[in-house]
């Protein structure tokens, strides 16, 4: 919460006839500053334009924040986002991150997750 009440993690949420259709967050502080990173559009939605118009708008704001590229991690199985993340210029940059971490699953168990991303980025100016 302090991140967002100082402005350097943005939060934004796209909606589509009154119903929330996809969110994204936009990280100032991160170790690829910025990052974008969260991105999600509701199934119902997708196909709409809506992951397009929230990378569209972290683009525009990094931009106006001064940054010259925007940062983006992807999973190495995520054959969607990284189609999506390359037709909006996003290049990878040969490095890659393994997480783990716990989280609680659909049935209130804990559960332990490895996840490894590749880091892309896109140039923000011409």
């Amino acid at each position: 919460m302090k991140h967002q009440a100082a402005g350097t993690v943005i939060y934004a949420a796209a909606w589509c006839k009154h119903q929330p259709a996809g969110t994204v967050v936009l990280d100032l502080v991160s170790n690829h500053t910025p990052e974008l990173k969260h991105l999600f559009v509701q199934e119902s939605a997708r196909g709409a334009g809506v992951g397009t118009t929230l990378c569209a708008w972290t683009e525009t704001y990094a931009a106006l924040a001064g940054f010259d590229k925007l940062y983006l991690s992807v999973g190495t199985d995520n054959d969607g986002a990284r189609r999506l993340y390359e037709r909006l210029g996003f290049i990878p940059t040969g490095r890659s991150t393994t997480t783990t971490y716990q989280y609680v699953d659909d049935d209130g168990q804990k559960q332990w997750a490895t996840e490894t991303d590749d880091v892309f980025e896109r140039s923000l100016v011409d």
